[in-house]
C-alpha cells in the first residue's frame, strides 16, 4: 500500500501521508477479517496442524462465536475508514473481501488458483496505495508484485508440503494434487519472472521518465540476493510456511530490504 507513495515521490506529501495510512488502516482490518474468517473454517483441520493448532480458534482459547463477534466488529470498522477515501480505493478494497471469502471457502482448494488469488491480493493492496494518493501506477510494478507473490505462495506450499507430508491433504486438500516437482518448477518459473520484471521496471523508459533517474539499474542486485536468499531459507533451512515471519526474523534479508529502501530513496531523492 505505501509502494506508490514511494515511487510516486510523495512521501513529503503530508495529505498523500495521512490518506496513505488511512487505506492502510482500512486494508489491513479488512483483511483482518477475511483471516479470522479463514481461521474459523479451517479450526478442525488447524488442531491436528503442528504450528497452526496454537492458534487461538484452533486451540480453543478463543471460541468461534466470539472470532465471529470481533471479525464483524473489525470489518465494519474497516469499511468506514475505507468509505472515506476514494471511491475507486474502496471499491478494490471490497473486491479484495468478496474475493478472499471465496478463497476461504472453496478457492483454495483449487489448483494454482489458490496461488494465483494470493498474489492477485498483493497487486489489490498496491492499487488500493495508488487509487488512495491518485497516483497512476507502473503496469511492470503491478507485474513484479504479482510474481514476487507467486514466488512466495509457491514457496509457502513446497514448505507445507514437506512438513506434512504424512497426510497434507487433511491439512490442506490442495496439498495432494501439488507433487513435489511441479512446485520446485513453479518456484523457479516465478523467481525468474519476478527478477526479470523488476529489471524491466527499472530500466523502462517510462520509469526513467516518470522519476527522473536512470540509475534504478543498481538496485536490481538487491532484489537478485532478497530472491536467492529466500530460497535458501526454503529449501536449506525448511523455512518459508509464513513469509512475514521468515522476512522480519532473517538478518540478511532485514538488511538487504534497508539497503535496497535506502538506495531508493536516495535515487529518488536526486541525490545521487
Amino acid at each position: 500500500i505505501f509502494a506508490p507513495l514511494i515511487f510516486a515521490k510523495a512521501f513529503f506529501d503530508k495529505n498523500s501521508i495521512i490518506i496513505s495510512f488511512a487505506a492502510f488502516a482500512s486494508f489491513s482490518l479488512v483483511a483482518s477479517f477475511v483471516y479470522i474468517i479463514n481461521d474459523i473454517h479451517d479450526k478442525d483441520s488447524d488442531k491436528i496442524h503442528p504450528k497452526k493448532c496454537k492458534r487461538p480458534i484452533a486451540s480453543g482459547a478463543i471460541s468461534s462465536k466470539i472470532a465471529m463477534i470481533y471479525s464483524l466488529f473489525i470489518l465494519a470498522i474497516g469499511i468506514g475508514i475505507g468509505s472515506i477515501i476514494t471511491q475507486n480505493a474502496f471499491l478494490v478494497i471490497i473486491t479484495y473481501l468478496l474475493l478472499n471469502i471465496g478463497y476461504s471457502f472453496k478457492l483454495k482448494d483449487i489448483l494454482f488458483l489458490d496461488i494465483i488469488i494470493i498474489a492477485i491480493g498483493f497487486v489489490l493492496r498496491v492499487i488500493v496505495g495508488a487509487l488512495a494518493i491518485g497516483v497512476e501506477l507502473s503496469n511492470w510494478i503491478l507485474v513484479t508484485t504479482f510474481f514476487i507473490s507467486m514466488f512466495l505462495g509457491f514457496c509457502k506450499r513446497r514448505y507445507e508440503l514437506l512438513i506434512l507430508i504424512e497426510n497434507p491433504e487433511n491439512f490442506r486438500p490442495v496439498l495432494k494434487k501439488y507433487p513435489q516437482n511441479i512446485l520446485d518448477q513453479m518456484i523457479g518459473i516465478s523467481t525468474t519472472l519476478t527478477i526479470i520484471s523488476y529489471s524491466l521496471y527499472a530500466i523502462s523508459e517510462e520509469t526513467i521518465t516518470k522519476l527522473e533517474t536512470n540509475k534504478l539499474i543498481y538496485t536490481i542486485p538487491f532484489v537478485v540476493y532478497g530472491v536467492s536468499r529466500y530460497i535458501y531459507l526454503t529449501y536449506q533451512k525448511e523455512k518459508g510456511g509464513d513469509p512475514a515471519d521468515v522476512i522480519i526474523k532473517d538478518y540478511p534479508i532485514i538488511i538487504n530490504f534497508l539497503l535496497w529502501l535506502g538506495l531508493v530513496l536516495i535515487l529518488l531523492l536526486g541525490k545521487w
